[in-house]
């Protein structure tokens, strides 16, 4: 469909696919959270995205055999997924759309830059929390071979002082990190 806008000479178009989430190919070393949404909170955002439409499109690239592979939006994928199988809610309350089509954007990304699109979505859209970039910033020392240098400037942080202090978390038990990453230890 033709569209006439008047937003200056820049103007660029782009495309945007409907997908069955299921044939979304997802990579969980790919997810930039220490640790994945709650069945909830995917319910939540599920019920949010019957209710309001899907606000932003996750962003996928193509793989081996025109296949596709999730870069970033691994909550609202999973949502589209609830979707397309149906759940019921807390108050009983029936959601099933077994045609529901997640919106996609492509993107022409590896491994290591879709981790990076990943963090930083997750830096702008939600909060992320100390466990969070803890352990983001270790998978981009072990297997991205970055310094602390490099961690220190891709997360804007002045100097490395944060990335060592942050380092320093993933010593702690996994019970104490969770408390850190719940925010009931400071």
């Amino acid at each position: 469909m033709a569209v006439k806008i008047n937003a200056g000479s820049e103007v660029k178009r782009g495309d945007m696919y409907f997908v069955d989430p299921y044939e979304i190919i997802i990579k969980e070393e790919l997810r930039g959270r220490h640790t994945p949404p709650t069945p909830e909170q995917i319910m939540e955002l599920a019920i949010s995205m019957v209710e309001n439409g899907q606000r932003q499109a996750v962003e996928c690239r193509k793989t081996i055999g025109d296949r596709l592979l999730l870069n970033l939006g691994f909550t609202r994928t999973a949502a589209a997924r609830l979707i397309r199988t149906g759940f019921e809610d807390a108050s009983g309350k029936n959601y099933h759309d077994p045609n529901f089509l997640v919106k996609v954007t492509l993107s022409d990304a590896n491994d290591e830059e879709a981790f990076y699109h990943n963090i930083i979505e997750n830096c702008h859209r939600n909060a992320t929390t100390p466990i969070d970039d803890a352990h983001n910033q270790r998978t981009m020392r072990d297997k991205y071979g970055k310094t602390n240098e490099e961690i220190a400037k891709k997360y804007q942080y002045p100097d490395t002082q944060k990335v060592v202090r942050l380092q320093k978390l993933l010593q702690l038990s996994a019970e104490m990190q969770q408390k850190v990453h719940d925010g009931t230890l400071p």
